[in-house]
């Protein structure tokens, strides 16, 4: 029968009762769990008995109908034994804000629980507005409504701030958002500590067009490591973080069959920071770009880590960055591979940025597009080292409007460094000779020395350098001796 004892829903007496594990099977609270009968108001009873005293609400195996959002409450766990424990909302009412709702809630657990509605409803799974210490760990969500604005997990308030929210080794499957950290319009609301690991995000539905991990929010230290995200070629964005964030790290995570970004960081819309950001470590294939930062309206960026990245099959671009203010820019030991058809870039540095630096990339293509590049930026000065630059069909590995790095050094596919041998027959008093650098020399990177007598000639000098020659010219027609010379030349050497 359902709980209706008002006189024993204190401490003491629910301590007396049960203890602090709370069976939602109990003949006090009701609940059947057999998939038909609704449960809402046995399970609605166990939670406000728990949180009396801190306790906890236990589902053992069975599907708990529910057809009415649960009013979650604070100083709480509640725990399944796995997939065999499930909260069917199926029946719920569109336009809830979720099968469960913590408002302004701390200390709270949900572990071993599955959670599953019918994929058309207007509801979110869980939902937590303005709290603290929260832990979802090993939970299942299915088939979150087929819409924008929900998620299996939405994490939101308004003029607050909150902090310590843990999504651990949870599944989530045919939903349209994942995990989703968000302010509302009416105030600011800042969250601290998130952490979203070991996670997996297989299939989204096709109305799904955010990221399927999305912090949209003012935060700092972030964590987003170690999950898999199967977007079915529906998901806009695989991992999506903007607004001004600092101190986050997104690592080990693997991203496939998303539409666009496989990992998006967008600077706050109104002139905002984004700062002190790793991106590591992870597998991003398919969607038209690997990585991008992207500064929204007039966002900055400072202190960027992209290091050790495999990004494969990216159709656009394999990292890309368009923000006009990025102070510390490096892009470190990551893999590019196949990464378009047609105008497409494996690194695209797209627009003016200081303190870039390139190192030790792999950037391969066997795509056919005759636009397709290596490397391209405009208005930047990278510094460019150790990198591989292959299989480029574009005439240069760089376009020649761009600007010059600042320095370019042991890199394969683009030459910054060349040497050879010219003559200057008789009859003649200047030779032209092609240096084969993919930049502009100057005069001073450019050294002639003469291997022979010069004949009539007392001196040489150069002239007229140009993007692909330069010219020797001697003083008068060496004669019956050929003139000849040996020269070496460096852009940046």
């Amino acid at each position: 029968m359902p709980w209706n004892d008002k006189d024993a829903l204190t401490p003491q007496a629910l301590n007396s009762r049960s203890g602090t594990v709370f069976n939602v099977k109990d003949p006090d609270f009701g609940a059947t769990g057999d998939g038909t009968t609704d449960d809402t108001t046995a399970i609605q009873a166990a939670i406000d008995a728990a949180t009396l005293v801190k306790g906890s609400v236990f589902f053992s195996a069975g599907i708990y109908k529910i057809t009415s959002e649960l009013d979650g409450k604070a100083d709480i766990t509640l725990e399944g034994v796995g997939d065999g424990s499930i909260i069917d909302g199926s029946t719920v009412v569109s336009g809830n804000q979720g099968l469960i709702r913590f408002q302004q809630k701390d200390n709270i657990t949900i572990k071993r629980l599955q959670f599953r509605d019918n994929g058309t409803n207007q509801n979110s799974l869980v939902v937590f507005w303005g709290c603290s210490h929260v832990v979802l760990d090993g939970i299942t969500c299915i088939q979150a409504a087929r819409d924008t604005n929900v998620a299996c997990v939405r994490y939101f308030g308004t003029g607050a701030s909150s902090s310590d929210f843990r999504c651990v080794n949870s599944f989530f499957r045919h939903c349209n958002l994942g995990v989703i950290c968000i302010g509302v319009a009416s105030g600011p609301f800042t969250l601290k500590q998130i952490h979203i690991a070991g996670n997996v995000f297989d299939g989204t539905n096709s109305r799904a067009t955010n990221g399927v991990i999305k912090i949209d929010i003012l935060c700092t230290d972030v964590a987003i490591i170690g999950n898999l995200i199967h977007g079915d070629g529906n998901a806009n964005e695989g991992i999506n973080v903007q607004e001004d964030c600092s101190h986050i790290v997104i690592q080990g995570n693997v991203v496939r069959s998303v539409i666009e970004q496989g990992i998006y960081v967008q600077a706050g819309q109104t002139a905002g920071d984004m700062s002190e950001v790793v991106i590591s470590n992870n597998i991003v294939e398919a969607g038209t770009i690997g990585i991008e930062l992207d500064p929204q309206d007039a966002g900055t960026f400072s202190n960027i880590l992209l290091a050790n990245n495999i990004l494969r099959g990216n159709t656009i671009n394999g990292i890309r960055c368009t923000a006009t203010s990025v102070t510390g820019l490096s892009i470190i030991g990551n893999i590019i591979l196949d990464y378009g058809a047609g105008n497409s870039k494996g690194i695209f540095l797209e627009a003016a940025n200081a303190d870039i630096l390139i190192l030790g990339n792999y950037v391969n293509t066997t795509q056919s597009g005759t636009s397709t590049e290596s490397i391209r930026w405009t208005g930047a000065t990278p510094t460019l080292v150790g990198n591989v630059f292959l299989g480029s069909r574009s005439t240069s590995e760089v376009f020649t409007n761009a600007t010059f790095p600042a320095i370019a050094a042991h890199n394969i596919g683009i030459t910054s460094v060349n040497t050879g041998t010219s003559n200057i027959a008789t009859g003649n008093t200047e030779v032209t000779a092609t240096h084969g650098l993919d930049f502009l020399p100057l005069s001073s990177g450019i050294s002639v020395t003469a291997t022979n007598d010069l004949g009539n000639a007392a001196k040489f000098w150069i002239d007229t350098i140009t993007t692909t020659t330069f010219k020797i010219k001697v003083d008068a027609d060496p004669g019956a001796t050929t003139a000849t010379f040996a020269w070496h030349v460096s852009r940046f050497d």
